[in-house]
């Protein structure tokens, strides 16, 4: 492989885990797909699932996003955040504790004092209504978080809610951070001095420090033997567990364990991070994404590998079979690599067997397309399918084959949420208007609300 493939590859793979790396200068058309309910598609609210690929929001004064952060707000809503390629963030979809950060659909979040733009974000998800937050680097390398304060997610010393970006108080001798994650009630960062950083709730051990005491600002992970640095790092949408690759190559995971989702072999809560067992043939992880009650990373030999709770099909190993240590995503025809993965939470949905519950993950083939594979109680799996109740199975155990809009020939990236996903594509809509190329089948008639054409719609 020539080496300017082999740096773009990088980015890939960085930037689908990672909702801190901008993605590079080439401008890309944002589409997602599942849950509208409150506009976090396409800034249009009230509207049914879509479970093909729609035309994302296109805020005026930037031509596209450079990377996306899809979560949760409040226990049945989701929201979407992003920085366009003027480094302004933007956040759209429900807001139930401020975590828009007085941002619309039209206008970024309002920046901090003396910060011009970000250069990363991240959407939190929630376990209880209050706790919804988010988190960005702004352009001076300092952390900040904003919205539900409720165990102290947002690192200023309080538990008081904040509608717009206040700073994370900064852990003694660090002057930076290069990476941030927002959780559940807990958010997670690495400073420029390579330690990890976690504050928020603790009840399960997911801030890593050895305890269970509840940190308003940021604290200390505990490094592994043989660790000085940690290079990713995520924390769960649920705020229970946090993952992370340290500079050894090896994958560590810390907090609840109920399901396995720690990936060490045992169903044991640990306070601190704990190795992930390296599956046979592969000796380093280039990166994680933590769910609620799954994990998944990319192995040194490409393939995608799961773990955890699987009754939905997440793990995309063809079982429904709860898995201890992480197993392979199958590929699907013509797929010889992953190049990212995406773990995510879905909502509940009754099928002909039963209740389907669990989470969903979407990747990114070597083919350069996108694949979902999991719970499609919304449509986030993003194949046109979508859950009804007389469903047999709202669901799918293997990657099925994201729709690619009919004037795209490639995606460059895919992020999964709470029931919505997101990706990048390489193409612009026809003339603007709403029909095949915004994800409207072929042949179709164009669908009302499906693509926010005209002035972006402000979401409350």
């Amino acid at each position: 492989m020539q080496d300017h493939k082999k740096i773009f590859l990088f980015f890939l793979v960085a930037i689908a885990y990672l909702p801190n790396i901008a993605f590079a200068t080439t401008s890309y058309t944002t589409y997602c797909w599942g849950s509208n309910g409150h506009g976090e598609l396409n800034g249009v609210g009230g509207g049914p699932p879509l479970p093909n690929p729609t035309l994302s929001i296109s805020p005026p004064g930037m031509t596209s996003f450079t990377t996306l952060s899809l979560g949760a707000s409040g226990q049945w809503s989701s929201a979407t955040c992003g920085i366009g390629d003027n480094g302004l963030p933007y956040c759209w979809g429900a807001s139930t504790a401020g975590q828009l950060g007085g941002g619309t659909t039209a206008s970024p979040i309002t920046l901090p004092v003396g910060v011009t733009s970000f250069t990363a974000i991240s959407m939190g998800g929630t376990v209880n209504n209050g706790a919804d937050h988010a988190c960005g680097i702004g352009d001076n390398g300092l952390p900040y978080c904003w919205g539900g304060n409720i165990a102290g997610a947002i690192g200023d010393g309080t538990i008081i809610q904040r509608n717009t970006a206040v700073a994370v108080t900064m852990p003694v001798g660090v002057t930076s951070f290069i990476a941030i994650s927002a959780g559940g009630e807990h958010s997670c960062g690495i400073g420029n001095d390579g330690r990890a950083y976690c504050w928020g709730h603790n009840g399960n051990g997911q801030l890593g420090d050895g305890t269970t005491t509840q940190r308003l600002t940021p604290i200390a992970v505990t490094l592994p033997v043989g660790v000085t640095s940690f290079t990713t790092i995520s924390a769960s949408k649920d705020g229970y567990r946090t993952c992370a690759i340290g500079n050894d190559g090896h994958a560590y995971c810390w907090g609840r364990n109920n399901y396995g989702q720690l990936g060490d072999g045992t169903t044991t809560q640990r306070t601190i991070p704990t190795a992930v067992t390296l599956p046979v043939g592969v000796t380093s992880f280039t990166s994680i994404s933590a769910s609620n009650n799954h994990t998944c990373a990319i192995g040194d030999d490409n393939l995608a590998y799961c773990w955890g709770y699987n009754g939905s099909g997440a793990l995309g190993d063809g079982t429904t079979t709860n898995r201890l240590t992480p197993t392979a995503v199958t590929l699907p025809p013509g797929v010889t690599a992953f190049t990212s993965v995406s773990a995510a939470h879905a909502g509940t949905s009754w099928s002909g067997s039963g209740w389907v519950t669990g989470g969903f993950t979407c990747g990114m083939g070597n083919n350069d397309r996108a694949y979902c594979w999991g719970n499609n109680s919304s449509g986030q799996l993003g194949n046109g399918n979508i859950y009804s109740p007389w469903a047999i199975d709202p669901m799918t155990t293997t990657p099925q084959l994201v729709i690619l809009p009919a004037s795209a020939t490639k995606f460059f990236a895919v992020f999964a949420g709470f029931n919505h996903a997101c990706g990048f594509t390489d193409n612009a809509p026809i003339n603007g208007a709403c029909g095949p190329a915004d994800g409207t089948p072929t042949g179709s008639a164009p669908v009302a609300g499906l693509c926010n054409a005209g002035t972006p719609s402000v979401v409350s």
